[in-house]
């Protein structure tokens, strides 16, 4: 049965009359609206460039709040983002928003190039590319094309020539790139199936009815690259310190990731802060968070990282 769809006009939430209505509180329903229609969206259906501060000040909202509504629709798996690049991936955006043809397909491929490069914008192309293909072939061909057909110069061609035409020999170049194709398939096939792996547990957190809240190394990695500037493993082990020392303000099963985002927030924001005075400081330590995440779950996993 056909999926019934309503069409938004981005230029909605700009609108005067509507910026008149009362405000949309945070909430993870209506920040995964905005997401979808919001201003900021491009060619790509759900990949864009955004940043926390810019969003949470378009709805009107505080940071810690936008933090909140996030971890909601975060933890859900309907939005993945790359603060530090400041890139957000909808995964589920194109699903809603198929192409009306190649040529649409077409120009999202040239619009990839304006997103920064970063591990997300790899996973959201392999993402893109897997829907289109299960769409159509040729929206799959046209996204993967590397090269667009010459356009004709004006010029009168030769007319074709009664003499038989050597038998033309493989091009090395075209050889080779194809090989270079088939090998980069192979790893993005190698990093789906890692990504299928089950998350390993990092650490556990106690919850307000006695019982532990498992957080994957799959979830460390997520979140070093939400808050780069904090070291999320020493984060989550403060975060349990303070949780046994003060049982009365655990948190619910409902709540605990809420919590816990926020709490990376903070440090990623005061980290943030403090590394103004020294820049390069700050990018080496934020540097070495990211790595160190990533060597943890590569050990609990034995060998396989999702991320890359």
């Amino acid at each position: 049965m056909a999926g019934r769809y309503r069409k938004v006009e981005v230029r909605t939430w700009g609108d005067e009359k509507f910026r008149r209505l009362s405000p949309m509180p945070p909430s993870g329903q209506g920040l995964w609206l905005y997401l979808m229609t919001g201003p900021h969206t491009t060619a790509i259906p759900g990949l864009f460039r955004a940043g926390r501060a810019g969003l949470a000040e378009e709805l009107g909202w505080t940071l810690e709040a936008f933090d909140e509504a996030f971890a909601e629709v975060f933890q859900q798996g309907m939005v993945k983002a790359d603060w530090a690049s400041r890139v957000v991936w909808i995964p589920n955006a194109i699903k809603h928003n198929p192409p009306a043809s190649p040529n649409v397909v077409t120009m999202w491929a040239r619009e990839l190039d304006l997103v920064p490069e970063c591990e997300l914008k790899t996973a959201a192309a392999a993402g893109i590319a897997t829907a289109l293909g299960a769409m159509n072939e040729a929206y799959l061909a046209a996204f993967t094309r590397d090269e667009h057909p010459p356009k004709p110069s004006g010029k009168a061609t030769r007319k074709p020539s009664s003499k038989p035409s050597p038998k033309s020999s493989p091009d090395p170049k075209a050889i080779q790139d194809q090989e270079q194709d088939q090998r980069q398939q192979e790893q993005d096939t190698l990093a789906l199936t890692a990504c299928a792996l089950p998350a390993a547990p990092f650490i556990t957190l106690p919850l307000n009815d006695g019982s532990e809240f498992s957080i994957s190394a799959e979830q460390v990695v997520q979140w070093q690259g939400l808050y780069p500037a904090a070291d999320v493993q020493q984060e989550l082990r403060k975060y349990r310190g303070w949780a046994d020392a003060s049982p009365s303000k655990r948190k619910t099963r409902f709540g605990i990731l809420r919590s816990v985002n926020a709490w990376l927030a903070k440090a990623h924001d005061t980290s943030e802060g403090s590394g103004e005075t020294n820049g390069n400081r700050a990018q080496q330590r934020t540097e070495g968070n990211v790595a160190n995440a990533a060597k943890v779950l590569q050990r609990i996993t034995g060998g396989a990282n999702p991320t890359r």
